[in-house]
Order: C-alpha cells, then sequence, then structure tokens
C-alpha cells in the first residue's frame, strides 16, 4: 500500500481535487431530479429517492422559458461569430507582421481585462439609452463583443504566432497577397485556436447577467441567466426549479464543449512558451 500511495499519491490527490470541484453540479444535478419534499429534507440526502421529471416539466410548461433560451441562442451566437471574424484578423495582423507599438498595443489589449465590466454598466446604460437600443438584441450583441474581443484577440494571438514562419515566408515568396495567406494558410492552422476563443465566448454571453438584466426591460428580449432570476419572487423561491433551469442552461454548453473538446486544449495551450 505505501509503495502504491509513492507511486500514484498525485493521482489521488488529483481526483480527490476533481471530486470537490464536481461536488456543486453534481448536486444541482441530482436536486433538480428531487421533488419538492426532497429537496429541503433533513437530514440532506444526495441521490433522489423518487426521481421524478416534473421539475422539468414545470420549466418547460412556462411559455416564456423558451423565448429566453432563444435569445441566448440569437445573442450569444451573433457575438461568437462577429468576436472571432473581428479576432481572427486582429490576431493575424499582431502574430505575423512587425510594425511600431505592436508589443504596446497587445499589452493595451490585455489591460482592458484588469478592470471589472460592472464598471462601465452606467455608461452603457446611458449609451444604449440616448441611441434608442435599449431592450434590444443590438444592444446585448455590441456590449457582449466590446466585453469579449480583447481576451479573444489575445488567445488567438498566442495562437497564431506558432504557425510556422516559413510557411508564411514560402507564400509571400509565391505571391500570396496579405487576405490569401490570412484566408489560405494561417486561418486552417489556426481551427484549433478558434474553437478554444468559440467556447470562450460563448460561455461568457451564455451564462452573462448583469448586463442582461440591466439592459434588457421584456421577456421578449431577456437571456435565460435572467430567465433563471425570474423563479426567484420577493418571499417565495421555486429551488426545485431553480435547479432543474440550471441543468437545462448547461445542457447546450456541454454539447458544444464535448463537440470541440479535442480543438479546445490544443488551442489554449499551444501559445503558452511562444514569444
Amino acid at each position: 500500500m505505501r509503495r502504491w500511495l509513492r507511486k500514484n499519491w498525485l493521482n489521488l490527490l488529483t481526483l480527490i481535487i476533481t471530486l470537490i470541484l464536481l461536488l456543486p453540479y453534481l448536486w444541482l444535478l441530482m436536486g433538480a431530479f428531487k421533488p419538492i419534499n426532497e429537496t429541503f429534507a433533513v437530514p440532506p440526502h444526495f441521490l433522489p429517492k423518487r426521481p421524478t421529471l416534473d421539475n422539468f416539466i414545470g420549466v418547460l410548461s412556462r411559455g416564456r422559458i423558451q423565448r429566453f433560451f432563444l435569445n441566448s441562442t440569437i445573442v450569444a451566437g451573433s457575438a461568437v461569430l462577429i468576436n472571432v471574424l473581428f479576432a481572427s484578423m486582429a490576431a493575424f495582423a499582431l502574430s505575423t507582421f512587425r510594425f511600431r507599438g505592436r508589443q504596446v498595443l497587445v499589452v493595451m489589449t490585455l489591460g482592458t481585462q484588469l478592470f471589472p465590466a460592472v464598471i462601465t454598466l452606467i455608461a452603457l446604460y446611458h449609451l444604449w439609452g440616448s441611441l434608442g437600443l435599449l431592450n434590444t438584441y443590438q444592444a446585448l450583441i455590441a456590449t457582449y463583443v466590446a466585453y469579449t474581443l480583447p481576451l479573444a484577440v489575445w488567445m488567438l494571438t498566442g495562437y497564431m504566432r506558432t504557425t510556422p514562419y516559413e510557411i508564411i515566408e514560402a507564400a509571400i515568396v509565391d505571391g500570396c497577397r496579405r487576405f490569401g495567406l490570412f484566408r489560405h494558410i494561417v486561418l486552417p492552422l489556426s481551427l484549433p485556436g478558434l474553437a478554444a476563443t468559440m467556447v470562450y465566448i460563448l460561455l461568457v454571453c451564455w451564462n452573462e447577467f448583469i448586463f442582461a438584466v440591466t439592459l434588457t426591460m421584456s421577456n421578449e428580449v431577456r437571456t435565460a441567466p435572467v430567465g433563471l432570476y425570474s423563479f426567484m419572487g420577493e418571499f417565495v423561491y421555486d429551488w426545485n426549479l431553480v435547479l432543474a433551469m440550471g441543468v437545462l442552461m448547461g445542457v447546450p454548453l456541454t454539447i458544444v464543449f464535448l463537440y470541440l473538446q479535442r480543438y479546445v486544449v490544443q488551442g489554449l495551450t499551444a501559445g503558452a512558451t511562444k514569444g
């Protein structure tokens, strides 16, 4: 046993830490299948004694829930597409070409992430209000793009730097123009980085709450996190429905992550050792 512990102590420690990190999510998942009387049972129990789908039925029976998910899909999907388009072009310029002020620009881009986004909330509310865009998709999409674009540029810049410069030089010698170099060489080689960036943007935009609840006023525009908040009243909390809604919110993200997982790790780590 001592010999086994000496060889596998790191794996055992990793397993324990992983279980601790997963415990809240497992409790959320199990709680979504519990009836209301088991949710507040004393002493609490982890596994549901009488599993039920009534919580999910109760969530989906509220017609506005489908609208919340549709709004999240529109807003997050649009932000991902716009962000990847602009971030990939900016990262291509910062990683491929040498020009005065390039390093300063990279540092300034990353420096925008040092400040909490909530400090811009009042300014954004005033801006979209003066433009007549409060309670619109345009305001949310533009806000999310501005919020996630700097880190997306930084992530893609680090990844695109891993592209062998010999390939770029050979393409330039063969007469490839800059747009062709970006479209036919650098962009295809950067698919893992693009996948990691897309997952990051999707996670942020899908789960964001403060901007969504402040810049929207009607259920026609509000997103899924605001819909989750609607289950919490002034005096009564529908905790069983909150748990079910939380599980439903995680399903789309889980599907996307499982589909792109082979690219995500590679995309997040490829630029770590590239100067």
